[in-house]
């Protein structure tokens, strides 16, 4: 009998977070749900890590023998899951033990929506929750409408999402091409044609280790490119007004900006200069918002 959810945990050498993340699953309160575990060609003990759930009939694990990237895994795990919603969870992360059971509750109470996501708590390498300070960028980001606002930034953090099988059945995979930022460019073109809900609760502990991918890569150059590649998608899909090139101008602008100065000046000039440009953006994403009749 298939499961109600299927929880996918892709890992590349996470064999030091792994097992905590896979048992945050299984210590759920609602229990109708199978974990589908890809080891994306790990170099370290992560296989002999996940030799432990093998017997485990709440959990399939697929391994790679090449590293293939985080997009192909969750898109593998996707052409072999058969339940009816479909959960993420980076291998570092953790679930509170209700996470599932409201999320659940939420997408079956609520027809009309297709991706539910929540607050996650942030924890530092020594163990500490962080005081809940959102950003600026996060704050503004709750007042607009989804299909609008996701193109400024990615509100929405993967570990947190919930969605229906029949989202990805009719939107497609993961864009393979867009490293980094392939959950970004799937919230966006479900946003398109379901309806998403956040629920105000913190459901997940994201952890900062500082071997996350997303801190380890050179630079943030590629977000801003990979910002561009997703706003260019949206804009053909949807036809939209030129209005929406406003926003392609300011990701290149920014993009040149860091190119000049990134490599001289680090990640503080990198701060200063995303500041700065995100007061571009804004009044940019305020507009887009009042003309979210224009995208049909």
């Amino acid at each position: 009998m298939t499961s109600k959810i299927a929880v996918i945990i892709p890992v590349y050498n996470g064999a030091q977070f792994v097992e905590r993340a896979i048992n945050s699953v299984l210590n759920q309160t609602f229990q109708d749900f199978r974990i589908i575990v890809v080891n994306d060609g790990s170099t370290d003990e992560t296989k002999k890590i996940l030799r432990k759930y093998e017997t485990n009939n709440k959990i399939t694990i697929y391994s790679f023998s090449i590293n293939r990237g985080q997009a192909f895994s969750n898109n593998f795990a996707l052409r072999n899951a058969h339940e009816s919603y479909i959960a993420y969870l980076d291998c570092d992360d953790i679930m509170h033990p209700s996470r599932l059971e409201k999320q659940y509750a939420f997408l079956e109470n609520n027809s009309e929506i297709g991706l539910v996501y929540c607050e996650c708590n942030t924890i530092d390498k020594m163990g500490n929750k962080k005081a809940e300070n959102r950003s600026f960028n996060q704050q503004i980001g709750d007042g607009l409408d989804f299909i609008n606002s996701l193109l400024v930034l990615n509100l929405i953090d993967r570990s947190s999402v919930m969605h229906r099988k029949s989202c990805t059945d009719l939107v497609g995979s993961f864009d393979i091409r867009i490293t980094g930022s392939d959950d970004w460019d799937m919230w966006v073109r479900i946003s398109e044609k379901f309806g998403l809900k956040k629920i105000n609760e913190p459901l997940v502990d994201r952890y900062i280790h500082g071997e996350n991918i997303s801190l380890t890569r050179p630079n943030k150059i590629y977000y801003h490119e990979n910002a561009i590649l997703i706003i260019k998608k949206a804009y053909t899909r949807r036809k939209s007004p030129k209005f929406m090139n406003w926003l392609i101008i300011s990701k290149r602008l920014r993009v040149l900006l860091l190119r000049m100065f990134l490599d001289k000046f680090g990640n503080y000039r990198h701060r200063i200069i995303n500041r700065i440009m995100f007061m571009i953006d804004w009044p940019i994403s305020l507009f887009i918002s009042s003309k979210k009749n224009l995208i049909n």
